[in-house]
């Protein structure tokens, strides 16, 4: 296709979808900035450009595209949904989520923005609403390991340990190479074997 039509953005694009998918970051990366120098109002590639900056720790780089992708499509729910992952990471949890939440407001089925505003609200001490959006995501997508792991981390906060319990075990049972969930999981049997003697 590239051959034929050199200004085809959305053959650019794609091809960055698929090295991004390959781990070849770089490559990707220079795909989308392709695309984007042919259009620079395709949303889509600014936010693809920001998965791949953001995937090599280019934090503020990120930001900046998925903003820009906002800028030209503020419906864009992944936009906003990546834009509070982003600012999730700097440690920017109001930031992350008003994000999460915009996200939500577009598509309220929207599973991984609903664990990732609890993931965000059990950060910032609101457990009683991260149980409802975890709870949430997991109804929508019943096979989501992290929404299961992200409850019972909820639930081992507020001493609930038999629920979090629970739910690490689901997590686990979806997806066994969650080290942190199996870590969890020992920690709260551990505590709830002690308050047992």
């Amino acid at each position: 296709m590239l051959e034929i039509n050199p200004n085809y953005v959305e053959a650019y694009n794609n091809l960055g979808i698929a090295l991004f998918r390959k781990g070849q970051l770089d490559e990707a990366i220079a795909h989308y900035q392709k695309a984007l120098e042919i259009n620079p109002s395709d949303a889509e590639a600014h936010s693809n450009l920001g998965n791949a900056l953001f995937r090599k720790g280019q934090l503020d780089e990120a930001i900046a595209h998925y903003q820009k992708a906002l800028e030209i499509n503020p419906n864009y729910a992944e936009a906003h949904n990546n834009l509070g992952i982003a600012f999730f990471r700097k440690g920017q949890l109001d930031e992350a989520i008003a994000h999460y939440q915009k996200a939500l407001e577009i598509n309220p089925n929207y599973a991984e923005a609903h664990n990732n505003l609890g993931d965000a609200l059990r950060q910032n001490g609101q457990l009683g609403e991260a149980i409802e959006e975890c709870q949430r995501a997991v109804k929508i997508n019943p096979e989501f390991a992290q929404a299961h792991g992200n409850l019972g981390l909820v639930f081992f906060q507020k001493g609930q340990l038999d629920e979090a319990i629970t739910e690490f075990q689901m997590a686990l049972r979806l997806n066994p190479n969650l080290r942190t969930v199996r870590d969890s999981l020992a920690k709260a049997q551990a505590l709830l074997k002690d308050a047992s003697k």
